[in-house]
């Protein structure tokens, strides 16, 4: 379990997040949406310990964040990006096993290489192991970062608990390989104990995979809870302006214009 208590943050006197607590629970997605502005990249980036907040602590597993080392803290979670841009020409393979760099002292083992191999498979890049990285497309591109920190969290200790943090991980993907790669997501924290968090801006991919939606606007907490809890006409026109009709079929909301 992760846990976030009056967390708080603010810059000169403009403050980006105010007074946030959260309970995020493992095998769950938890999907934060709000509109440009709104402190959502800011509190995943407290969250994952790039910002120290002001106020406030955040807990993994009843451990305070600012405890762990950097290596200890790099096994217990991994940020993906929209964008992550490299100048060196490193193959695909070799992007995949930087994820397990916090794992081993001095080479990788069998169990590294097993576990690097099983994440290029998983998000079909395989056939691409040893092209160079900079030779890809944008969308190739994307899904061997997904390779790379789903491989840096995976654990052979399936009690120890990860977090994987996602800030608008899909934007450089057809729709296609966005329901892939949620699909993936889905089925890996059936086996891995890990908690997902991440920032989305399409309100149905976020309808359709998230346990729990965070709310945020002007840096406060509007609403948390399940889609259908908090994906109302009231609250979208709330926090974004605009106006939606809110379609549920078999059990699925659809959010339309």
């Amino acid at each position: 379990m992760i846990l976030a208590e009056n967390l708080s943050y603010s810059i000169n006197d403009k403050s980006l997040i105010k007074d946030i607590s959260l309970v995020l629970h493992p095998k769950k997605i938890n999907l934060i949406i709000g509109p440009n502005g709104a402190g959502k990249s800011t509190l995943l980036k407290i969250l994952t310990g790039q910002l120290q907040s002001n106020t406030g602590k955040v807990l993994y597993d009843d451990k305070s964040i600012n405890s762990f080392s950097t290596n200890e803290l790099a096994q217990k979670r991994a940020l993906l990006s929209q964008s992550i841009e490299l100048s060196f020409a490193f193959t695909v393979k070799e992007i995949v096993l930087m994820g397990r760099y916090p794992h081993f002292k001095h080479s990788p083992t069998k169990v590294d290489f097993e576990i690097v191999d099983y994440c290029m498979e998983m998000f079909g890049i395989q056939g691409f192991a040893e092209r160079n990285f900079l030779s890809l497309s944008g969308g190739e591109k994307q899904r061997v970062q997904f390779a790379r920190v789903i491989a840096q969290i995976i654990s052979e200790d399936k009690e120890s608990e990860r977090l994987l943090a996602l800030d608008e991980p899909l934007n450089a993907l057809d729709i296609f390989y966005q329901l892939d790669f949620m699909d993936e997501l889905r089925s890996i924290i059936k086996r891995e104990n890990i908690v997902v968090v991440g920032v989305l801006h399409d309100l149905n991919l976020v309808a359709k995979y998230a346990d729990q939606i965070i709310v945020l606007n002007q840096g406060e907490l509007i609403s948390i809870g399940s889609p259908s809890e908090v994906l109302t006409v009231d609250l979208i026109k709330k926090v974004y302006a605009v106006k939606m009709n809110v379609h549920v079929e078999n059990e699925r909301i659809h959010l339309l214009i």
